[in-house]
């Protein structure tokens, strides 16, 4: 796992819209796993979430697909590091 890009974002700028959910709908693993449609929220509870928010961190990660899991995990990883980082400092 590696960090790509990383960025500092207002909330506002984030568009939520319905149309990423139908090309999840042609996945192959589409339904399979809880982090994805149909179990994650809906893009109306997503836009009504974000709402709450001000500041944003916008981050690509490049990953190995051969180890999908185990990068999935240090990507988790890395973001729980990142959220308590910004908790401590307020």
């Amino acid at each position: 796992m590696r960090v790509v890009y990383e960025k500092e974002i207002n909330v506002e700028d984030i568009v939520v819209s319905p149309r990423p959910i139908w090309k999840c709908r042609t996945c192959p693993v589409y339904g399979k796993s809880p982090s994805c449609p149909p179990y994650a929220p809906s893009w109306k509870e997503a836009k009504e979430w974000i709402k709450h928010f001000k500041r944003a961190l916008l981050i690509k990660f490049q990953i190995n697909y051969e180890n999908f899991e185990e990068e999935k995990r240090k990507v988790l990883l890395y973001l729980l590091k990142k959220e308590e980082e910004f908790f401590k400092s307020g």
